[in-house]
């Protein structure tokens, strides 16, 4: 099977980067209110440690949270893009990046009608102007993707190359970039946990691009101007998607490494339903020869 791609469409830079043995190692999840930081928290760890749900305007983290589980810590954040809560954020933010040890930089984001919101570019440009380190690795997660986003990214690689653009716009740029379906059970409330699958775990826990942080290279986390590069990453978004929908000459090329992503993905999914057709073909066939080896013996109940 090909290289899989992270978000269908991007290859993901892995860096090996050794520490030491006893170095903590953090999984830090960052976002704007209701994203579903707090969801995907408690997925991963199984079970219901975060606050997690809808609040009336904002988010349902307000403090720095903690979570340790099997060796790991989880840090939950506050997001930036609430005003009232901005300053108390900063500072939140701020505290769980000086706690030194190797750290997975996760900024979790929800597409609006297919596009990338100015809050979300702001934030993760803020945080990152903060980190004094020579490499800027972090993660991007799309939650909640629907359907229709889903299948228009995975087939149209225009709108494929708009989404990776837009989530780059600003100084600090990545590669890593994944997705997760959005749950209307979740969403409903008729279930606790996001579906975790073989994939998603994979790239959280062994794709993801990490970075190591020591408290004395992390500044204060600037805010004042938050408003301000939100409304120029606004306007730049805007001309940003309309060049790409035009066809701009100057995205060609991403236009084409988008094209071949797309294909290898189709060919890929063909590969898995392969194998998944095969595995069942093969579950079948044994159950078929132990209720024939059951008849032989003189039993007549069958398996199912």
């Amino acid at each position: 099977m090909k290289h899989m791609m992270s978000f269908l469409f991007m290859m993901l830079s892995c860096s090996y980067i050794v520490f030491a043995a006893d170095q903590p190692e953090y999984f830090m999840f960052m976002g704007n209110p209701g994203v579903g930081k707090s969801a995907i928290i408690n997925s991963l760890i199984g079970k219901k440690v975060a606050k997690s749900g809808v609040s009336a305007g904002s988010g349902m983290t307000s403090f720095f949270r903690a979570y340790e589980h099997e060796g790991k810590q989880y840090f939950d954040t506050p997001g930036l893009a609430d005003t009232k809560m901005r300053e108390q954020a900063a500072r939140e933010i701020e505290s769980a990046l000086k706690k030194d040890g190797k750290y997975h930089l996760f900024f979790v984001m929800t597409l609006e009608a297919g596009r990338v919101r100015p809050s979300d570019v702001t934030t993760i440009n803020t945080v990152m102007a903060a980190i004094k380190n020579n490499g800027h690795k972090f993660n991007v997660i799309i939650n909640k993707l629907t359907k229709l986003e889903k299948d228009e990214i995975a087939s149209n690689p225009v709108a494929m190359a708009s989404v990776y653009e837009q989530i780059n716009s600003g100084t600090h740029k990545t590669n890593s970039i994944w997705y997760i379906d959005k749950d209307r059970y979740l969403e409903d409330g008729d279930r606790d946990f996001i579906n975790i699958d073989a994939n998603i775990n994979d790239y959280i826990f062994h794709k993801s691009l990490s970075i190591n942080i020591a408290k004395e290279n992390v500044e204060k986390i600037q805010i004042d101007e938050f408003e301000q590069v939100k409304a120029e990453f606004e306007k730049s978004l805007s001309v940003l998607r309309e060049q790409i929908m035009l066809g701009n000459s100057k995205y060609e090329d991403l236009f084409r490494t988008m094209s071949q992503v797309q294909k290898d993905l189709r060919e890929s999914q063909k590969e898995l339903g392969q194998v998944r057709k095969k595995a069942s073909e093969d579950v079948a066939k044994a159950v078929a020869d132990k209720e024939e080896e059951m008849r032989r013996r003189g039993s007549i109940c069958p398996l199912f």
